[in-house]
């Protein structure tokens, strides 16, 4: 997934359709930070680490892996 993966969302709605507990602002700086994590700016939040499987004994998933198998929950979410 690259960060043109979100060119499609239109910015105002996504930061003016908030539930009214989250400010657009708040909203916008959301959005902004899952684009630069996808474009390497902020990669730092989405590496995976020996942590996972020390504590749970099992392989850690990527965030890619993890939408593409909760796909239907997160476009679900995104419409509330």
């Amino acid at each position: 997934m690259s960060p043109q993966a979100f060119d499609h969302l239109p910015l105002k709605a996504v930061c003016t359709n908030n539930p009214p507990s989250v400010d657009a602002n708040y909203g916008a700086s959301i959005l902004e930070w899952v684009r630069q994590t996808f474009d390497g700016r902020m990669d730092f939040g989405a590496v995976t680490t020996t942590a996972v499987e020390e504590l749970t004994g099992r392989k850690p998933t990527t965030l890619r892996s993890w939408i593409e198998r909760n796909r239907a929950a997160v476009l679900e979410a995104g419409k509330r």
